[in-house]
């Protein structure tokens, strides 16, 4: 199971997530900021705990500077929230950690599939257990219909 999860973004929606403009996000950039994906594209999360990190210390520095302890603290927040999302990267870059989406594409096939065999069984199977039962083709149907309806009830409820 997926516990965070990291996508990359476009400039202009990192820019729109983060509320300001696409040249102060590329300024921002430049000065190293806010971290860049190697194909240009944004971390998110990680560009907005950068944009974080930036307007705290932008916002301690208008309110008249604070001290070394409060800078050390703050600085440790930031490195420690880096460390973080660059722990989630790897693992994402890894195959670790896979985005939500991903797993459900893998899994959609699969399961359509058994959905299908399971809608397929009263009629497919239907005329043997009547056979081999004894019993009336309908009753076999509808016993069967009860079976797999429960099994697709209880593998819907699991999603």
């Amino acid at each position: 199971m997926t516990t965070a999860t990291m996508e990359s973004i476009s400039q202009t929606e990192a820019a729109k997530r983060l509320g300001i403009s696409t040249t102060w996000l590329r300024e921002l950039t430049s000065r190293e900021v806010v971290s860049r994906n190697e194909d240009g594209s944004y971390p998110w999360p990680g560009v907005e705990a950068d944009y974080q990190a930036f307007q705290d210390d932008a916002q301690e520095e208008r309110s008249g500077g604070f001290g070394d302890a409060e800078y050390q603290e703050a600085r440790a927040r930031k490195t420690a929230m880096q460390a973080r999302l660059a722990e989630l990267d790897v693992q994402q870059r890894e195959k670790i950690l896979v985005h939500v989406d991903d797993v459900e594409r893998m899994l959609r096939k699969p399961l359509e599939r058994v959905d299908g065999i399971l809608r397929s069984a009263r009629n497919r199977y239907g005329p043997e257990l009547a056979k081999a039962a004894g019993i009336e083709l309908a009753e076999a149907k509808e016993l069967i219909g009860r079976i797999t309806e429960s099994i697709r009830e209880g593998l819907r409820d699991a999603s």
